[in-house]
């Protein structure tokens, strides 16, 4: 895209009364692109990405070829017990037996890609790179019944911060459905067994939101506020058993759909670290006065809490394909093994 703008020179014509005085150029120059905000230095987050691969390519054979682009990788595929140890700097290879293959390819390998703890900027830089050499030499696939989860780092937050980042996540659940894929919002299939709604599950929804804000501000500890926000064990949309169990202080955000593209994976990073880091330090939010369309919970949460206009406008632009039903997501597939995943 190109802007234009006018520019005009004023001649002394006072000799010559019958020429005109102002001379218009027009100058045009390209847009230039909203630029992100920048992570704070201290950003610490994780990633799991759901993908398959055809038969003819093997995880061991991803895992050489990201050696071989200088990636510390360790393949864990054929062993859950190795998979769930914590590896500080190396990525891995995990099973997951959520994941379904597509009909045409049935006897598809699947796996999970897991990070390391991954810090700000060169946390991104690294993913792209991981992402572009698999795009690069590889067929991969994903589909509806597979899953993008972002770990971020807990640590730093007092429960008090906790609590308002739970309430703002409920606040605005509904708005942030409405930048994903119709698989992957409250009520589809998938959700109902992998990403539960956490604001319905605290409450009757939407009528008892205060309620909702009540509950999470008297919960006194970490183990309080886990039973609030997952009655039910780790399967909703904001997964806080890892702070329960101590297994590692993180929050789990599982909503989103997989995908091989870097613009949103780096993207949903983003905006779940902003959205984590500016709740903590904003005052307790309250539920909205009156009822607000989405549009208006969406445009307020980028207003009062994400702050970042490439951001806002990058999911301005992906709301209005999804509610085309233009989606080409990469999490699109027509059909799966025996249709399972593929709710629409």
């Amino acid at each position: 895209m190109h802007l234009s703008h006018e520019i005009r020179f004023v001649k002394d014509t006072s000799s010559r009364p019958f020429l005109s005085n102002v001379e218009t150029f027009t100058e045009s120059r390209p847009e230039k692109p909203l630029q992100m905000a920048k992570l704070s230095s201290e950003a610490k987050f994780g990633v799991e990405l759901e993908m398959s691969s055809p038969p003819y390519i093997t995880p061991q054979d991803i895992t050489l070829k990201l050696t071989d682009h200088g990636v510390d990788i360790h393949n864990s595929v054929h062993s859950y017990s190795d998979g769930r140890i914590h590896r500080d700097r190396e990525w891995k290879l995990v099973p997951d037996g959520s994941i379904v293959c597509n009909t045409s390819e049935p006897d598809c390998n699947r796996f999970e890609l897991v990070s390391p703890p991954l810090i700000s900027g060169p946390g991104l830089s690294q993913i792209s790179s991981v992402l572009k050499t698999l795009d690069d030499n590889f067929h991969l696939k994903v589909n509806k019944s597979m899953g993008f989860h972002v770990h971020i780092d807990a640590s730093k937050y007092s429960l008090g911060q906790l609590i308002k980042i739970c309430q703002q996540f409920c606040k605005y659940e509904d708005a942030i459905d409405t930048i994903m894929p119709r698989s992957r919002r409250t009520g589809s299939e998938n959700s109902n067994r992998y990403f539960q709604s956490n604001a319905r599950a605290i409450s009757e929804y939407p009528s008892s939101i205060w309620s909702i804000h009540n509950r999470l501000e008297r919960c006194t500890n970490t183990q309080s506020l886990t039973d609030v926000m997952n009655p039910d064990g780790r399967y909703y949309k904001l997964n806080l058993q890892n702070l329960k169990t101590g297994r590692q202080s993180t929050l789990e955000f599982r909503q989103h759909s997989s995908t091989t593209s870097y613009e949103k994976v780096g993207n949903w990073i983003r905006f779940l670290v902003r959205f984590c880091d500016n709740s903590a330090v904003l005052r307790s939010p309250t539920p909205f006065q009156k009822r607000k369309s989405l549009d208006e919970q969406f445009d307020a949460l980028f207003h009062y809490v994400i702050k970042d206009r490439a951001l806002y406008e990058f999911y301005k632009k992906r709301r209005s394909v999804l509610r085309l039903g233009d989606e080409h997501d990469d999490a699109c597939c027509s059909d799966c093994v025996l249709g399972r995943g593929c709710s629409s």
